[in-house]
């Protein structure tokens, strides 16, 4: 079961996929969003080790399902995915 939660509490936000939390990050004192003011990119890109703000210069390996933001769940794109990524189901589960 892939379980991808995040919480925001004022300006402390944290993410989770199936129950592996990632630390706490804290943003300005008066943000109420998690707004990410450019675009966001789920598993990695294309020019990976290229693009401003992306930490990780390792690309994702494994599935895409189930995506929803604010609880609206998002179209998922088999050719929007680059690399070793199935999108849409997982084929262990």
């Amino acid at each position: 079961m892939d379980i991808w939660i995040a919480v925001k509490s004022k300006n402390v936000v944290t993410l989770s996929v199936d129950n592996l939390f990632t630390d706490p990050k804290i943003g300005a004192a008066h943000s109420t969003s998690t707004d990410t003011g450019s675009a966001l990119f789920l598993g990695g890109h294309r020019f990976l080790k290229k693009v401003r703000g992306i930490v990780s210069r390792t690309p994702y390996i494994g599935c895409i399902r189930n995506v929803e933001i604010n609880t609206e769940p998002q179209p998922l794109i088999p050719n929007m995915a680059e690399g070793n990524i199935t999108i849409g189901f997982c084929p262990t589960n």
